[in-house]
């Protein structure tokens, strides 16, 4: 459980743990990343119940962790956690989420102790906001099996409700190239299927995501959001052995990015220098400027001959060739 000034939320988070039908024991790894509320203070007075142990991870200022997250990104508390997790499955809930079905962890450890082919299981689930509560846009109707494929067209899979196997091989290698991803959770799909394991969505409804408003974006954060998806697609491909129609599929995913960042009516392109972790010179930024005249061009209707996607492909290429994201 990753957690950050989530004293409002986390202990229904943790309640719906310790509610989980069953009689294996569960390891409840705690990672705060410095909050500066009472998370922590909720955290400390949980006491463990018959089978929910809490290990809430020590992180004293100036140590070896509190160096690391300061050197590096918020996933270093993610990858912290992971490496602490010591049980047969590991399942994820941030402390602003929560489990809505009790038999959640039964039934999906249940799934995978019967299919031993599948090294993940993951729900639908429910959205949140401040406002309303929705089913999710990528819910399925019936139970849904898939694999890097399916995967690569889009992130299917809702992190509040996965399970998956704890397979050290595969974590490892997702740990070791951590520090090259924006997100944590589609890059570790992409590791836990390598192999050609497959991956389950069942229909049940088992958790809420909640939605806060620094989740939603718009405007400039809309594009630098894109920009990272685009960054972090792209440190997939060049970490994971992906099969060519994989690769196809992500690249159909950074254009679409691409081009979305590159029509914005908000797009400058000093943006890309904002992103964590790219640090790009000033022809870059003039690449990214040409890039963007361009597409401006053709939304004006300067360049009709050329379709959209192929020109962004042709500049995304020639980017590529000159700067490595």
């Amino acid at each position: 459980m990753m957690a950050f000034n989530n004293c409002d939320t986390i202990e229904q988070a943790i309640d719906s743990i310790f509610i989980q039908n069953g009689s294996f024991p569960i390891e409840l790894v705690v990672g705060d990343d410095f909050s500066t509320d009472s998370t922590r203070e909720v955290i400390n007075s949980i006491q463990d119940s018959t089978n929910v142990s809490i290990k809430f991870l020590e992180r004293p200022k100036n140590g070896t962790y509190y160096i690391k997250r300061h050197e590096g990104s918020f996933l270093q508390n993610f990858k912290d956690i992971i490496s602490n997790c010591t049980g047969e499955y590991i399942a994820i809930l941030d402390a602003d989420d929560y489990w809505m079905n009790d038999d959640k962890i039964l039934n999906q450890v249940k799934f995978l102790e019967d299919n031993s082919d599948y090294a993940l299981v993951c729900s639908n689930v429910l959205v949140s906001n401040s406002n309303k509560t929705y089913p999710h846009s990528e819910n399925v109707k019936s139970n849904f099996s898939f694999d890097q494929n399916e995967l690569s067209t889009k992130n299917i899979i809702p992190t509040v409700s996965v399970i998956f196997r704890n397979d050290r091989k595969k974590i490892e290698s997702f740990l070791q190239n951590i520090e090259f991803y924006e997100f944590g959770d589609y890059p570790l799909w992409f590791h836990l299927l390598s192999d050609g394991s497959k991956a389950m969505k069942l229909a049940d409804v088992t958790a809420v995501y909640r939605v806060n408003e620094k989740g939603i974006f718009s405007g400039e954060k809309e594009i630098i959001n894109r920009l990272k998806i685009v960054r972090n697609i792209q440190a997939i491909k060049e970490t994971v052995e992906l099969k060519p129609e994989i690769i196809k599929n992500l690249d159909e995913q950074i254009l679409e990015n691409l081009m979305i960042a590159l029509r914005s009516k908000d797009w400058k392109p000093e943006l890309i220098s904002k992103i964590e972790g790219i640090n790009l010179d000033v022809s870059a930024i003039s690449m990214l400027k040409e890039c963007s005249d361009v597409m401006n061009a053709e939304k004006e209707g300067l360049l009709r001959a050329t379709p959209s996607k192929e020109l962004v492909k042709i500049l995304w290429q020639r980017f590529l060739s000159k700067f490595k994201l």
